[in-house]
């Protein structure tokens, strides 16, 4: 059990369909980031399969990044799910990119992703 292993230490950052936090795996101390995907009751049923998808894209794409990554996928009927990561301290991504809009980071990171691969 995963909530067993990781202690969440702090929110680092909360909106869309997730939040973000600094955790500490317990075994080895060592920090990580952990993104949960948040469901709320007002949400549709579309919303929610919406958001699970989104999810279960970006954990895919992560573990493709990133060899660091653990990433559990929503389970069916609760869309939630849970993407354990490397902890990088320092500005967030959300500062780096400024005001692009969803769309065209998707657009970077898929040139990025071509450009190393």
């Amino acid at each position: 059990d995963q909530g067993q292993v990781y202690r969440c230490e702090e929110l680092l950052a909360a909106g869309g369909h997730g939040a973000v936090w600094r955790v500490r795996h317990q075994p080895t101390q060592v920090c990580f980031a952990a993104k949960f995907l948040l469901v709320t009751d007002d949400m549709d049923e579309a919303d929610q399969e919406e958001a699970a998808v989104a999810f279960q894209e970006e954990a895919v794409l992560q573990q493709w990044i990133s060899m660091t990554a653990d990433c559990t996928p929503p389970v069916a009927g609760t869309a939630r799910g849970l993407i354990i990561q490397e902890y990088l301290n320092g500005s967030t991504l959300q500062h780096l990119i400024g005001s692009m809009s969803l769309g065209n980071t998707k657009k970077c990171m898929l040139m990025v992703l071509k450009l190393v691969h």
